[in-house]
């Protein structure tokens, strides 16, 4: 059988968002359908970024002086325009988190240090674990550690908030990211300057795969939580299982697959 493939980032936001919805729709639960739907806007929103429109020559005086400097100006431009576009969607995809905790996860768990994301670690551990977290999850995991070590800062930062016990292999992303989240909001995020070739940078690429990862937290969060209440529910004209759909939620995938799936036909 061939691989799936991943979905983008903007499609997965979108149908965690209204997955969210959905179950809302077809099974009672004790959350308020207003508190649910603020999450799933959150994401929505992301997922509706295709390009911020961000222009800084508007405000250049330099523009047009120099034929090389224009030219290094086309090329910074396009870098810090990816910059704007990632940290756009990861500032809705992180508040759609944040969102998230406050209704799926216990205001106080016993042992647990206080602070939302010590919670949703904890709450992931206990209630998500011994399930398997995905294998993009752990490429996403071991990008981030990558992209981490080529920067002393980022690296200390992922040493000093992992030892944690309260939190497991589904909870390091998310961990991993709120050092990274806080030490961006608090004056450490880089402004590329290009070399006027093909470029990547750092902070750029270390946005994307938080990005990916708070997604894939989110997934598992709502697996969780959402397993309580569901156990078949409506797919393409199908019922399948709800954990198995969850489970591939993050991959391109058809309804047959799932069905082939439960019957045990394909693995």
């Amino acid at each position: 059988m061939e691989k799936r493939k991943k979905k983008d980032q903007r499609r997965l936001a979108a149908d965690i968002g209204n997955l969210l919805i959905y179950s809302l729709e077809v099974q009672e639960t004790p959350l308020e359908f207003d508190d649910v739907y603020h999450v799933a806007s959150l994401l929505l929103l992301s997922a509706g970024i295709k390009e911020v429109n961000f222009d800084r020559s508007e405000y250049d005086p330099t523009l047009g002086w120099c034929s090389a400097g224009d030219r290094f100006q086309s090329h910074q431009d396009i870098l810090e325009q990816n910059l704007v576009d990632n940290l756009t969607r990861f500032f809705f995809i992180w508040s759609s988190c944040e969102a998230a905790i406050n209704i799926f996860v216990p205001n106080h768990i016993d042992g647990v240090p206080r602070g939302k994301i010590n919670r949703l670690c904890a709450y992931l551990k206990h209630q998500f674990e011994p399930r398997n977290v995905s294998l993009e999850y752990k490429n996403s995991l071991r990008e981030l550690n990558t992209l981490a070590a080529a920067d002393s800062h980022y690296a200390d930062q992922l040493k000093l908030r992992n030892l944690a016990s309260h939190i497991g292999i589904s909870g390091y992303g998310i961990s991993s990211i709120y050092s990274i989240r806080n030490s961006l909001a608090h004056g450490s995020l880089g402004v590329p300057i290009s070399k006027e070739e093909k470029e990547e940078f750092l902070e750029v690429r270390l946005i994307e795969c938080c990005s990916d990862l708070v997604l894939y937290t989110l997934q598992m969060t709502i697996t969780a939580y959402f397993s309580k209440y569901l156990d078949d529910v409506s797919f393409d004209g199908e019922y399948v299982d709800f954990e198995l759909m969850l489970k591939l939620f993050h991959l391109e995938f058809c309804v047959d697959e799932l069905l082939e799936m439960q019957s045990g036909r394909i693995s």
